[in-house]
């Protein structure tokens, strides 16, 4: 190989340079490109004192010409096109067997097949094409240096003029040159030959991990000058210049005298952090995209699928086997009207964004609800290349606000029924419930009956919430409906058994104290299903009287009879209590009840407040004792305060 004559002033163009470069990188790359094995000679020349320089592959031509002809069968479509690549990076085009010289408006080239620029550019950018050329160009550098008939001004502005950083240090470590890229890629854009010793033998070679401080003895150069070979190796230099660091990829070999010995290490140094970090890029919108918890869809312009994410596996029941190559109609319920999709086809293929609550089915069949965004992907034309589908299962949100929508009427209607009791001359009376959720499973009523009584009740349906409210409003309708035919209370409870094991079979049952109070002889009857006791207090504040249950739940057994306890007469000062097992059995977070005793005690305390404040005091004293724990049960009582004897009727309209 030879340079001949360098242009005017020994300042050498860098194409000139690069195309030197390109012819010995192939020469060198013969195992990677499946190219020839030829002796290149380059000739640098100039046409009239014109600074544009230009190559002549006249020793070579003909070699070239034959090699191309009969290999172009064997060779690949990439490595064609790697080989007409540098060629023409380098200025050089190929045309009827001719080499067409001028680096300016080169005539087509017509090596081998076509591809786009941008896939001759991603096989040019592969990073172990990239290492084989930067090892050839490392051998070439070094004959460069050691062709004693190149003018050292000439050669020093070559390799100013190159992308890659170029660094030789003498045997202590020391730059005796370095070029452009170098400086700008180690942050020492300022450095003179000697002044980047500290930055390729102290200062801030990590390796990839950014954690790892490189010891002396592993410092490329510290390498290079004991005679290994760095090979194209990837490390992480940050320094006061350049704090936020770079990536760079180094290969290094040891430049030797006529004896062998190592005289100088010669670095090339490749800034590699923008692929670096797009890599990396990539890499984590990789992961998110594999882990985040919503489906994603991937199709293209067509709707056929290419890739879904597990979250898609696991919403929709199918694979990525099973949907690739489909399209999503495989998940149509067909709830949607034709106008719908018309809609979302007209917004995708105008470049928008389409959003919506769909309902889908899964492999299954089961429909599921989701919220789906679709965002067409737009390419360097303008045009959407594919569409991708962001996926929320939703199913689970709608089901909740729907059951609180059902909880909240439910309430309200429950709420309802639960009216003030009734002004009753001669007697206070107050009634409260106090739900666990929503709604409440327990029951307390006042109910006009004939002949001027008043029917006391007080229930608890098994369970709590929206299912529990629904039986207590049945068990309530039933009570009005036998109390309305003028029965007494041991006979409605009969005959609410009857129909409530009809309709609920023994899948839940009720408890409900039943009690009739005759508001002109102020007698008390009683008839207990299941239910808890209930008490009636002196004016001293002893139980006079416990009304005990006279049989099973109500909705368990059917034919079942119910008995009522002999008439109890009420006098000034007496207070009735019912209550729910929601008071008795409110606990202390280490398992005590209050019982019964508990809710009498206090009571018993405050019996001089009015009906409605022991209501209430009931319920917060409950909680008080049960340390404000979350409320597990409805709390409900009834409290009829016996007042002086005056004759009373209670108004049928309430």
């Amino acid at each position: 190989m030879f340079l001949n004559d360098a242009l005017d002033g020994g300042q050498a163009h860098a194409r000139s340079f690069k195309v030197f470069l390109a012819v010995q990188a192939l020469k060198h790359a013969e195992e990677l490109v499946g190219i020839f094995d030829v002796e290149a000679h380059a000739v640098i020349a100039h046409e009239h004192g014109r600074m544009s320089g230009f190559i002549f592959l006249s020793d070579v031509l003909p070699d070239l010409n034959d090699s191309l002809r009969s290999r172009t069968r064997e060779l690949d479509g990439i490595q064609e096109q790697v080989l007409e690549h540098l060629l023409h990076q380098s200025g050089i085009a190929l045309h009827e067997g001719q080499v067409a010289n001028l680096p300016f408006d080169p005539p087509p080239l017509v090596v081998g097949r076509k591809f786009s620029d941008d896939f001759i550019d991603d096989q040019f950018q592969s990073p172990w094409l990239q290492a084989q050329i930067a090892t050839a160009q490392a051998r070439q550098i070094q004959q460069v240096i050691d062709q004693e008939a190149l003018d050292e001004e000439a050669v020093r502005v070559i390799f100013e003029m190159l992308p890659v950083g170029v660094l030789v240090a003498d045997t202590d470590g020391n730059s005796l040159f370095h070029n452009r890229a170098a400086r700008e890629i180690l942050g020492t854009a300022d450095a003179k030959p000697g002044d980047l010793a500290k930055s390729i033998t102290i200062s801030g070679w990590y390796l990839p991990d950014k954690a790892a401080l490189l010891s002396y003895e592993e410092l490329p150069v510290v390498r290079v000058l004991r005679g290994e070979e760095v090979q194209d190796e990837l490390f992480f230099v940050g320094n006061d210049e350049r704090p936020q660091g770079v990536w760079i990829r180094v290969t290094g070999r040891a430049v030797r005298d006529s004896e062998g010995f190592i005289t100088s290490a010669l670095l090339l140094m490749r800034d590699v952090t923008e692929g670096r970090l797009s890599q990396q890029t990539s890499a984590l919108l990789s992961q998110v995209v594999e882990q985040i918890a919503d489906g994603v869809l991937l199709t293209d312009r067509q709707g056929f699928i290419e890739y879904v994410n597990p979250a898609f596996e696991t919403m929709t029941g199918f694979s990525a086997d099973d949907v690739r190559g489909r399209t999503p109609r495989i998940l149509k319920s067909g709830l949607q009207d034709p106008t719908f999709y018309e809609r979302l086809w007209s917004e995708l293929l105008a470049g928008r964004s389409f959003q919506a609550t769909i309902a889908n089915r899964k492999k299954t069949g089961e429909i599921y609800h989701v919220e789906e965004t679709i965002t067409p992907i737009i390419d360097e034309t303008g045009s959407a290349s594919h569409f991708v589908a962001v996926i929320k299962d939703i199913t689970q949100v709608l089901n909740t606000q729907e059951r609180e929508v059902q909880l909240r009427l439910a309430r309200q209607i429950q709420q309802k029924f639960h009216r003030p009791a009734p002004a009753v001359p001669g007697f206070d009376l107050a009634g409260a419930g106090y739900p666990a959720y929503e709604t409440s499973g327990d029951y307390f009523d006042f109910i006009p009956l004939p002949n001027n009584r008043l029917g006391i009740a007080v229930g608890d349906v098994e369970g709590h919430g929206f299912g529990s409210a629904l039986v207590m409003a049945l068990t309530r309708a039933y009570v009005h409906s036998f109390a309305a035919m003028g029965l007494e209370v041991d006979q409605i409870l009969s005959q609410v058994n009857r129909m409530l094991v009809e309709d609920l079979g023994s899948s839940c049952f009720v408890t409900l104290m039943l009690a009739s109070l005759d508001l002109s002889s102020r007698s008390l009857v009683c008839a207990d299903a299941g239910h808890i006791p209930g008490y009636v207090l002196s004016q001293s504040g002893s139980t006079e009287h416990t009304l005990e249950s006279s049989g099973p739940p109500l909705g368990l057994f059917p034919d079942v009879g119910y008995s009522r306890n002999p008439p109890i007469t009420l006098h000034p000062g007496q207070l009735l209590a019912l209550l729910t097992d929601g008071i008795t059995e409110s606990a202390t977070p280490d398992g005590i009840e209050w019982e019964a005793k508990g809710a009498l005690d206090y009571l018993v305390a405050h019996r001089h407040r009015p009906a409605h404040q022991l209501v209430e005091g009931l319920y917060h004293e409950a909680l008080r004792f049960s340390c404000h724990e979350p409320q597990k049960d409805d709390i409900t009582s009834v409290i009829v305060k016996v007042g002086p004897d005056i004759s009373t009727q209670v108004s049928s309209e309430y």
